[in-house]
């Protein structure tokens, strides 16, 4: 649905978005290729599908689970510059530069899961009944930082930076608030005070003219 909604509808069509359409069509491809095959295996307690294909699918499942979490940090740096750069990272983000960074993300990707593939294992004496992903511990620690730590690391420093940005701006806008209300809360009270002179120098007149038209009267009756 998200990757059907980005490609029809033009308003979804932006640089951001990209990083959200890679991301959905690396989730799909994982529900297509990987999952099957998962839940055949776990229900046979077995691998049938031999050797050839556990090796692909093995690197395809790695591939596919490290670029998900790796995209998921691009869109936490992405959202960042948005808040943090404003307008210039928007005019200077482009459909190239983000299709850029999902190839790149990519290439790091099969870069993490194809080291088994290419000798770092312990596949010498597996069964073809048996398809696991190797058991070097080298290989572990190597896969753990590239896939989910350092990438956890980067989301929440940068969810983090976002949180502070957003609050600091809150902040400024309520203290300019404030300042505006008190503003306006002086500006009618001056305009209160001014309408009480006006109105109590329009009384001293009114009674300074009664009082004269009296003295004429006075006068005149004289």
């Amino acid at each position: 649905m998200v990757i059907w909604a980005i490609l029809t509808h033009a308003p979804l069509r932006t640089p951001s978005n990209i990083y959200i359409l890679s991301l959905a069509l690396t989730d799909w491809t994982v529900g297509i290729f990987i999952l099957p095959f998962n839940v055949v295996d776990m229900i046979l307690q077995k691998w049938i599908f031999g050797l050839v294909w556990c090796r692909i699918w093995l690197t395809l499942d790695v591939t596919l689970c490290s670029t998900s979490i790796l995209h998921l940090s691009a869109i936490a740096v992405d959202r960042f510059r948005s808040i943090n750069e404003g307008l210039s990272y928007a005019q200077s983000r482009t459909f190239l530069s983000s299709a850029i960074v999902c190839f790149g993300i990519w290439i790091l990707g099969l870069w993490i899961a194809s080291s088994p593939v290419l000798g770092w294992n312990d596949w010498e004496n597996d069964s073809v009944y048996d398809c696991h992903l190797t058991r070097e511990l080298g290989y572990i620690v190597h896969s753990a930082l590239g896939a989910f730590f350092l990438p956890m690391f980067l989301m929440v420093y940068m969810y983090m930076r976002i949180f502070g940005l957003i609050r600091k701006r809150l902040r400024a806008r309520a203290k300019i608030g404030a300042l505006d209300g008190s503003h306006r809360r002086s500006k009618v009270i001056d305009e209160e005070d001014e309408e009480e002179s006006v109105s109590t120098d329009k009384v001293l007149n009114d009674e300074e003219a009664a009082e004269a038209k009296s003295k004429s009267g006075d006068n005149m009756g004289k």
